[in-house]
C-alpha cells in the first residue's frame, strides 16, 4: 500500500506542475459553468400581450379584464394609452402606431391583439366581429397566448349570447324583462356574476411531490463538473498506454513489488486528481448558487462511487488501444458522447422516454440523478443509494474488463 500511495504523491506532484493540465481540468470548467448558469437561469418568465382597444366600450373593457383573469401571473396584459405595471415597459403616452410593431417584431412582447372600433356594439347585435392578433413566429410564447385569448373570448362570448337572450326584443316577453341598450350592461354583468358560481368546478390536489428540471447553476454546476471528472478520469488510458510504450511501466515492473500496485498507483493518481478538482469546482459552484444540500456524506459516497466508475472504465479503454493518439481519441470521443447523452448539458427531463433509458448507460446520468436527488428534493444516503449501487455495478463490470484484457507488457 506505502508502494501505491509513494506512486500517486508522486504523479500528482506532476500533473499539478503542468499548467496546460490545470487550465483544461479546472480553468475552462469554471468558465463553461458560469457561461451557462447565467444562460439558463429562469425565474418566473414575464409573458406580456399588449392590448389596442379602439373600442373604448364596457364590453371591450371586459374582454380585457377576462384576458387579466384568465392570465393570472403567467400573462401581463399591456394595455396603449392607460397607465400599465412596470412589466409592461409601457408609457401611457406611447401609441401603438409609434412602437407597436417594433415591440412585436423585437421579442418585447408576445403578441399584440387589436380591438376594433364597434366591437362592443357589434357583440350586442349578434353579429360575429373580428379580433386582429399579431405575433412574431419565432416566440413559443404565441401559442400560450393565443389560448388564454380563446379562453377570454369565450368566456366574454358566452355571457353575450345569455345576455342576449334577454336583450333580443322579440324574446324579452319570454323573460319578463325588457328589450332595452341600457340593460344590456347590467344583464351582461349578472351573466358574469353566475360564472362566479360555476354548478361545476374542478378542485385541485396536488401528489405533494413536484418534478423539477434543472436550471441555471443547479444544472451546469454538477453536469460540467461530472463531465471534466469523466474526462480526467478517460484520461487514464492515455497515461497507461503512454508509460507503457515509453518504457515508463516496464522499469517499474523491474521493482521488488508486485505489477500490479504499478498499475492501481497510476489509476489511483486520476481518481484523487479528479476528486480534488470536484472539491475545487463545488466550491466555485456554491459562489455561482449552486446548492447541493447539506448531506455531505451522500454527497461523498457519490462521488466517490462516480471516481470509481470513470477510473474503471478509463482502465478498460486502455486496453482496446495500441498508443497514445489512440487513446486520447476514444477517450475525447468517450466522453464527448457519454455527457450529453447522460445530462450534462442539459436536463434527462426535457427528452423523450426512450432517451432517458438511452441515456443511463453512461455513468454520467446516473451521478446527475444523485445530484439531482440532493440538490431538488434535500436527499439522504438512503436516497442516492441506488445511484451509487449501480455506479459500483458499472465499476466492477469495466475493473473486471480491463483486469481481464491487460497486459503488463
Amino acid at each position: 500500500m506505502r508502494t501505491v500511495l509513494s506512486i500517486t504523491r508522486y504523479d500528482l506532484i506532476r500533473l499539478f506542475k503542468d499548467r496546460n493540465l490545470a487550465v483544461f481540468t479546472l480553468i475552462m470548467p469554471v468558465v463553461i459553468m458560469s457561461v451557462l448558469s447565467l444562460a439558463i437561469t429562469t425565474g418566473d418568465p414575464i409573458i406580456r400581450l399588449d392590448v389596442v382597444d379602439n373600442d373604448h366600450t364596457a364590453l371591450s373593457k371586459a374582454f380585457i379584464d377576462q384576458l387579466e383573469t384568465v392570465g393570472g401571473d403567467s400573462l401581463v396584459v399591456c394595455v396603449y394609452n392607460r397607465e400599465n405595471s412596470d412589466d409592461c415597459d409601457l408609457s401611457k403616452d406611447d401609441a401603438w402606431s409609434d412602437v407597436g410593431k417594433e415591440r412585436v417584431e423585437e421579442g418585447d412582447t408576445s403578441g399584440a391583439i387589436l380591438i376594433p372600433g364597434g366591437f362592443g356594439e357589434a357583440l350586442q347585435r349578434g353579429a360575429s366581429v373580428a379580433l386582429e392578433y399579431r405575433s412574431n413566429d419565432s416566440l413559443n410564447a404565441p401559442t400560450i397566448v393565443t389560448n388564454m385569448i380563446n379562453t377570454a373570448r369565450n368566456r366574454v362570448g358566452s355571457s353575450v349570447v345569455v345576455a342576449q337572450l334577454a336583450y333580443d326584443p322579440e324574446l324579452a316577453t319570454l323573460t319578463g324583462t325588457t328589450g332595452t341598450t341600457e340593460n344590456f350592461t347590467a344583464l351582461y354583468t349578472q351573466a358574469e356574476q353566475q360564472w362566479q358560481n360555476a354548478p361545476a368546478r374542478i378542485e385541485e390536489e396536488s401528489s405533494g411531490e413536484e418534478t423539477e428540471i434543472g436550471t441555471g447553476a443547479n444544472q451546469s454546476v454538477p453536469g460540467v463538473s461530472s463531465m471534466f471528472l469523466l474526462f480526467t478520469l478517460l484520461n487514464a488510458a492515455s497515461v497507461l498506454v503512454s508509460e507503457r510504450n515509453s518504457g515508463t511501466l516496464q522499469r517499474l515492473f523491474t521493482l521488488p513489488i508486485p505489477k500490479y500496485q504499478v498499475v492501481v498507483g497510476k489509476m489511483l493518481t486520476q481518481m484523487v486528481y479528479a476528486g480534488i478538482q470536484f472539491i475545487i469546482l463545488y466550491i466555485v459552484g456554491g459562489f455561482l448558487g449552486a446548492e447541493f444540500g447539506s448531506n455531505y456524506l451522500a454527497i461523498a459516497l457519490l462521488v466517490i462511487a462516480f471516481l470509481l466508475c470513470g477510473g474503471a472504465l478509463g482502465f478498460a479503454l486502455a486496453t482496446f488501444v495500441k498508443n497514445e493518439n489512440q487513446a486520447g481519441a476514444i477517450a475525447s470521443l468517450a466522453g464527448f458522447i457519454l455527457a450529453p447523452l447522460g445530462g450534462a448539458w442539459w436536463p434527462l427531463d426535457i427528452v423523450p422516454e426512450f432517451m432517458r433509458i438511452i441515456g443511463h448507460i453512461s455513468p454520467i446520468a446516473w451521478v446527475m440523478d444523485g445530484f439531482q436527488d440532493l440538490i431538488y428534493y434535500d436527499g439522504t444516503v438512503l436516497d442516492v443509494l441506488p445511484e451509487v449501487g449501480v455506479l459500483l455495478a458499472m465499476a466492477l463490470v469495466f475493473g473486471i474488463i480491463g483486469v481481464a484484457r491487460f497486459r503488463y507488457e
